[in-house]
């Protein structure tokens, strides 16, 4: 069986460093206002592939996620039912932190 060659595509980030968009992350899933299911769920985030970026549930503590596949992950086991807001923040530029807009999500 014959397999076909995959190149990884490098992701390319804007340069203009007067452009705010670049540096701060964004939480892709869960997207805002997305009902969750209660067990495993992988928060996706995009952000500045040398960055270093953490989340925060509820205003929690700042919790480490890993880089995979071109984004970075948090693997999340929420419990209990009800609202969770979430935030992301990357480290850039000098040790800046970015934040992310807020995402809220209901667990079910």
């Amino acid at each position: 069986m014959a397999t076909k060659n995959r190149s990884v595509k490098k992701i390319e980030f804007p340069t203009d460093k007067k452009s705010e968009k670049w540096k701060s992350p964004q939480i892709d899933f869960p997207r805002d206002g997305e009902v969750v299911g209660g067990g495993h769920y992988a928060v996706r985030i995009s952000a500045e592939g040398g960055a270093e970026v953490e989340i925060s549930f509820d205003d929690g503590d700042w919790m480490s996620c890993r880089y995979a596949v071109g984004h970075w992950w948090f693997d999340w086991s929420p419990v209990n039912q009800g609202e969770k807001r979430l935030r992301a923040r990357a480290r850039v530029d000098q040790g800046k932190w970015h934040q992310s807009n807020e995402v809220r999500c209901q667990i079910a």
